[in-house]
């Protein structure tokens, strides 16, 4: 789905669908649930590639800097083993819809991403 050369993402196909429940890879990430609003910590998902995400953090304070406010987050977790990849995060505000993804080299390094989504026209 995804390459990393040096300190670039690519993502050729990616399809991901948004709802007010939360958000679901279809295409490019493994497919399956990626954030549902109402986890708690503890909840996994499983996908289509057999992988497991795992919700390891809810907020009950604004503690995640986002758009030059603070915000409460889901954030969720994907071992990974390939392309590079150990782990991706995501972090997704249920009236923000997802605000970043972080992507865990094997190497230690961390590429992280905010996201702001936009309605399609």
């Amino acid at each position: 789905g995804f390459t990393i050369s040096g300190d670039v993402v690519t993502a050729p196909t990616l399809k991901i669908k948004a709802t007010d429940q939360g958000f679901e890879s279809i295409e490019g990430f493994d497919p399956g649930i990626l954030v549902k609003y109402d986890s708690q910590v503890g909840d996994t998902y499983s996908t289509s590639w057999g992988n497991t995400r795992t919700v390891t953090h809810k907020s009950t304070t604004d503690d995640y800097p986002w758009g030059g406010m603070n915000i409460k987050v889901l954030k969720v977790e994907e071992p990974k083993n390939s392309g590079g990849v150990s782990k991706i995060i995501y972090y997704a505000n249920h009236n923000w819809g997802m605000v970043g993804v972080e992507f865990v080299l094997q190497t230690g390094v961390t590429l992280k991403f905010p996201v702001t989504l936009t309605a399609a026209k």
